[in-house]
């Protein structure tokens, strides 16, 4: 392959066959195309690998690996592996990509050598994603010293910088969006001992290794929410993954970037939503009242839960979300815990309306 080159990769389980096509669309109609495309199929049903494998025979550029079910981890750090280009890029097969994302990459990665290169995210639904139009300014953003870093993984966790506030779109927490060197990504592979916020260890490893890091403040990416997405589905091992991951993400925190302590403070202090919204308060969840009062407890009362409540900074937020989290951190500190869990349950059914 001739200058920059990219892999894309994509996990791929039992996506909506319309979904998926105008996924693959997206990326196969880059304006840019030095790319392969890794597509790991993982664990799909047949009719789902005879498509795949119908589109690795159109398109050279396209790879499929076939493996049994492990989760979107394992399916990325296969994909990883079996990479071959300079820097590496993550997709969702449900999502959609910009017709000039790589081709920005290139020029960004070409003009300033960069690690690390990232551009904007726009969370969307099947009625309008394909009206959602990019526009190209060409604007970006260069991170080189740890302060800076520091100031964008915090913001990425949730502790807003006005710097990274940009009018196109979000930087997003998660893989998506960015293009990172082939080997920061090899040597940074996904947590697979459990299943959510793998995401969040991901940017904490990854970052750390980078030297430049470069924002360009154009939409990239289209993130289509689903009812079928892993933070919105029931999830009955969730305690156990609440307490394993809280306490990885505050010791990566402390290990790696104790500057940046306040953003990992404000993700696992806003984990509890996602244990609420896939176990507490999911409509799946048959415990009674009292057991899952229990579990909410358990679950508050881990270490790294506790301490991150208590340094948790809520001056970013503002308005009714600011006062219903410090209300909800005062009871969580000061108890009762009562009040903090009927007051968390009021706002996952405030927030489902």
């Amino acid at each position: 392959m001739k200058g920059i080159s990219f892999s894309i990769v994509m996990p791929f389980y039992n996506t909506n066959e319309k979904m998926f096509d105008r996924c693959i669309s997206s990326v196969l109609s880059q304006e840019y195309s030095n790319f392969e495309v890794i597509i790991v199929n993982d664990g799909s049903s047949e009719e789902y690998k005879e498509k795949l494998e119908m589109i690795s025979k159109s398109d050279s550029r396209v790879r499929v690996i076939n493996k049994e079910n492990e989760g979107s981890a394992i399916a990325r750090n296969v994909g990883i592996n079996e990479s071959k280009c300079d820097y590496v890029m993550f997709m969702d097969a449900d999502d959609a990509l910009m017709s000039y994302s790589l081709e920005q990459a290139a020029h960004i990665i070409n003009k300033l050598g960069a690690d690390y290169v990232m551009g904007l995210v726009r969370k969307t639904n099947e009625q309008q994603i394909d009206s959602i139009i990019g526009t190209e300014s060409n604007e970006f953003d260069v991170i080189e010293n740890e302060e800076e870093k520091n100031a964008l993984l915090s913001h990425m966790l949730g502790y807003r910088n006005q710097r990274f506030i940009c009018k196109n779109g979000y930087l997003s927490d998660g893989p998506w969006s960015r293009v990172v060197k082939r080997e920061i990504v090899q040597s940074s592979l996904f947590s697979e001992e459990a299943f959510w916020n793998d995401d969040t260890i991901w940017n904490i490893k990854t970052l750390k290794k980078c030297n430049r890091v470069v924002i360009v403040k154009d939409l990239w990416y289209k993130y289509l929410i689903n009812d079928g997405s892993k933070i919105r589905k029931f999830r009955k091992n969730c305690p156990e993954e609440f307490a394993f991951r809280t306490k990885q993400e505050l010791d990566l925190g402390h290990e790696l970037w104790p500057m940046a302590i306040k953003g990992v403070y404000n993700r696992i202090f806003n984990d509890i939503i996602i244990l609420s919204r896939t176990f507490l308060f999911h409509p799946s969840n048959e415990m009674s009242g009292r057991e899952k009062y229990k579990s909410y407890l358990n679950c508050i009362h881990q270490d790294a839960y506790m301490e991150a409540a208590k340094g948790v900074d809520l001056t970013i937020d503002r308005g009714i979300k600011r006062l219903i989290k410090g209300i909800f951190r005062f009871f969580i500190v000061n108890e009762p815990n009562i009040i903090s869990y009927e007051l968390l349950k009021f706002y996952i059914k405030f927030k489902a309306t």
